[in-house]
């Protein structure tokens, strides 16, 4: 679990993305309340929204992880700029609603591509989705 976070944050920090102390504000955030779902995803983000460009980032794990006790399966994490914040509420809403489906998750785990992926949410929600 830390090790993805620390991996994923790595890769925005990289690009400059996110604060330097980003990964700390996610693993704490973490150590507060997990982000996992018995569905299994995760959601991890930081208490703030620090992120200097707004990005999420997903990943499609081959093998689940153990997450707090979950096997997590996907992981999206979530980089989001203060004045983003209502982009965050949006998505994340979306992928609450993918969690609660067992149809959803099916198709989730047939995701092998960022263009699948974005057909699953429009899918999904589609009248939130229109212009944005």
């Amino acid at each position: 679990q830390e090790e993805c976070i620390k991996a994923i944050c790595g890769k925005l920090s990289e690009k400059k993305f996110v604060p330097d102390d980003f990964v700390d504000q996610v693993i704490h955030r973490e150590s507060l309340l997990s982000t996992g779902f018995d569905s299994g995803i995760a959601l991890p983000h930081s208490t703030e929204n620090s992120a200097l460009k707004s990005q999420i980032y997903y990943m499609n794990l081959r093998k689940p992880i153990d997450w707090d006790g979950l096997r997590i399966r996907h992981i999206f994490l979530f980089a989001i700029a203060n004045e983003d914040i209502n982009i965050l509420n949006l998505i994340y809403r979306i992928i609450i609603d993918i969690c609660q489906s067992d149809a959803n998750i099916a198709e989730l785990n047939k995701v092998d591509s960022f263009s699948s992926l974005k057909k699953l949410l429009f899918a999904v929600h589609s009248d939130l989705l229109q212009n944005k």
